[in-house]
C-alpha cells in the first residue's frame, strides 16, 4: 500500500508543480530503488538554480484557465515549437546537407512563431476546454475500472482486511515460509537502513564514491518458496514409481485386482486435480474466476 501511495504522489508531481512532493516522493523511493539515492542527493545538494526550482520554475503552465495542468519543459517544447514546425518526413525529407540542416534547426523558433501568428490572424485559438479527465464519460469509465477491481475482492476475500497472519501470493496461492515472510515484512526498514548507510558513506564521510558497486541485500520473495526439484529428487521419483508398479504386479498375481480400475485413480503422493507434481496448488484461470 505504501508503494501505491508513492506511485500516486508521482503522478501529482508535475501537474501540481510542487517541489516538496517531489522531494518527499524521491525520499520515499529510496528503500526500494538504489538509484533514487543519487536523485535525492542531486536534488538536495543542487546549488545552481535551486531558488528557481523551489519557486516552481521547473515545469511549464501553458494555460491559466484551470490548475493542476503543468507539464514538463521538454514536453512543452514538443507540444509547441516542434509541433508547429514538423514536416512529413522529418529531417530526412529536407536535406542531407549539414549546413542546410543546421540552418533549419536555427530557424525553427522563427517558423513556429510565424505559424502561431498566422493562427491568431485567422482567429484560430487554442483549445480552452476543461481537462479530458473531468469529462463525464471519463469519470464513468474510471469509476467502472475501480469497481472491476473491487468486485472480485469483495466477492472472494479481501487481502487487506483478512486477519490471517500468513502471507499468501495472489497470483500463485503459495504461502510464504518463515524466512520469506520475515524478509518481505522487513524489506522497507532494511532498505531505509541501507539508504541511510549509503548516504553517510558517500555524502557525509566520503569513504566511498558514487561509482562504487552497490551490494544487493538478496532478500527472499515468493519465488524462493517454490523450489524446483533437483536432478536427484527426479531420480528418486522415478525409483518410487518403478517400485510402486512392481508391487502392483505382485499384488495382481496373488489377488483378484483389476489393474484398469486401479489406474483410474491418482496413485501419487498428491492429487493432480488439486496440485501439481511439485506440490503447488492448481490455480483456476483468472477469466473463470472473474465471471
Amino acid at each position: 500500500m505504501e508503494l501505491l501511495s508513492i506511485d500516486g504522489r508521482k503522478l501529482a508531481i508535475i501537474p501540481s508543480n510542487n517541489t516538496d512532493i517531489r522531494l518527499a516522493t524521491s525520499s520515499g523511493c529510496c528503500p526500494s530503488h538504489d538509484s533514487m539515492v543519487l536523485c535525492v542527493r542531486q536534488n538536495k545538494l543542487l546549488k545552481v538554480g535551486i531558488k528557481e526550482c523551489m519557486e516552481g520554475q521547473w515545469t511549464v503552465q501553458r494555460q491559466a484557465q484551470h490548475s493542476f495542468a503543468s507539464i514538463a519543459c521538454d514536453q512543452a517544447i514538443e507540444q509547441t515549437v516542434n509541433r508547429d514546425t514538423k514536416s512529413t518526413r522529418g529531417l530526412r525529407g529536407i536535406s542531407l546537407n549539414r549546413g542546410a540542416v543546421r540552418r533549419w534547426l536555427l530557424a525553427q523558433p522563427d517558423r513556429a512563431a510565424i505559424s502561431q501568428k498566422c493562427q491568431e490572424m485567422a482567429s484560430i485559438s487554442s483549445n480552452t476546454r476543461m481537462p479530458k479527465t473531468l469529462d463525464k464519460t471519463r469519470k464513468e469509465a474510471d469509476e467502472q475500472s475501480v469497481q472491476n477491481i473491487l468486485s472480485p475482492i469483495d466477492s472472494m476475500i479481501n487481502p487487506f482486511t483478512h486477519d490471517s497472519e500468513e502471507l499468501v501470493s495472489l497470483s500463485s496461492g503459495l504461502v510464504a515460509s518463515t524466512d520469506v515472510k520475515s524478509d518481505l515484512l522487513k524489506a522497507e526498514n532494511r532498505g531505509e537502513e541501507a539508504a541511510v548507510s549509503y548516504m553517510k558513506e558517500c555524502v557525509i564521510d566520503k569513504d566511498k564514491t558514487i561509482f562504487d558497486t552497490l551490494k544487493g541485500m538478496k532478500l527472499k520473495n515468493f519465488g524462493d518458496v517454490q523450489k524446483r526439484p533437483s536432478k536427484s529428487s527426479k531420480l528418486n521419483l522415478l525409483k518410487h514409481d518403478k517400485n510402486m508398479f512392481s508391487r502392483l504386479l505382485v499384488a495382481i498375481k496373488s489377488r483378484n485386482i483389476n489393474l484398469q480400475e486401479v489406474l483410474k485413480f491418482s496413485l501419487g503422493s498428491i492429487s493432480y486435480s488439486l496440485a501439481s507434481a511439485d506440490g503447488s496448488l492448481a490455480k483456476t484461470d483468472k477469466a473463470v474466476l472473474l465471471k
